[in-house]
């Protein structure tokens, strides 16, 4: 006899005619679709809005990998239930690798998911980093222009004016980009908590940046207290 399968039909042609019912057809009937759900699912990891993180893939992860435990359990009644009929076919049953194979590849293939969202994450919180930085430069620019025209450099004044009421344009494009981010962390974070197995350094990474979005509101507050101090002083510049 092969070894248990995780296949409905593997259960269908092997199991006693006469025998207690131990739910593991239904079981592995069950997870065989939640397996493919989450195929799909896992497949649209990291795509999407770059502010956002959706949880289609880690519902999916879960209900699959609760699947797999309830045909485990049901494994093991049917163990029960087979008995003496069949000792083959306990031993089959006995032999759980192919749960224990399914669970390691479930989680990599989780992982590899969490991944691809987190790193989308760190690509937007990078554009927002040079869009700030951008403005933070000539920021700097700006003030030594005003050097000049509180000198009385007319020029300088004009362009002084104009700078700020660009650099004030930039500032209020990053908008709630900082916020945004802030929350599709916070929403990664909140995914991972309920999933299945050991996902710590994800989440470490989730909680890290959120914390970096944090200091991007910061930073981009200044930004715009800054242009915010000046633009209406050079209104007419």
């Amino acid at each position: 006899m092969k070894d248990f399968e995780l296949n409905p039909k593997w259960w269908a042609d092997n199991k006693p005619k006469v025998m207690k019912a131990s739910g593991l057809g239904k079981a592995l009937t069950a997870f065989v679709a939640k397996e493919k759900e989450f195929k799909s699912a896992i497949a649209k990891a990291g795509g999407g809005s770059p502010q956002t993180v959706g949880e289609g893939p880690y519902k999916a992860f879960k209900a699959a990998f609760e699947a797999l435990e309830t045909v485990d359990d049901c494994r093991k009644k049917a163990i029960k239930n087979v008995g003496r009929l069949r000792k083959d076919l306990v031993a089959a049953l006995n032999k759980d690798a192919p749960i224990v194979q399914r669970k390691k590849l479930l989680r990599a293939a989780m992982a590899t998911g969490i991944q691809k969202d987190v790193k989308k994450l760190i690509a937007y919180h990078d554009d927002l980093v040079k869009e700030i930085d951008l403005i933070k430069v000539r920021m700097k620019n700006l003030l030594e222009i005003k050097k000049r025209a509180d000198n009385g450099d007319e020029k300088a004044r004009k362009v002084f004016g104009k700078g700020v009421r660009n650099a004030n344009d930039s500032a209020m494009k990053v908008g709630s980009g900082p916020d945004r981010l802030k929350l599709a962390a916070v929403d990664l974070f909140k995914y991972l908590e309920k999933l299945p197995g050991d996902f710590s350094g994800h989440q470490a990474a989730a909680k890290g940046m959120a914390k970096a979005a944090i200091k991007l509101d910061k930073d981009k507050k200044v930004v715009i207290k800054f242009t915010n101090d000046y633009k209406d002083a050079t209104a007419n510049d």
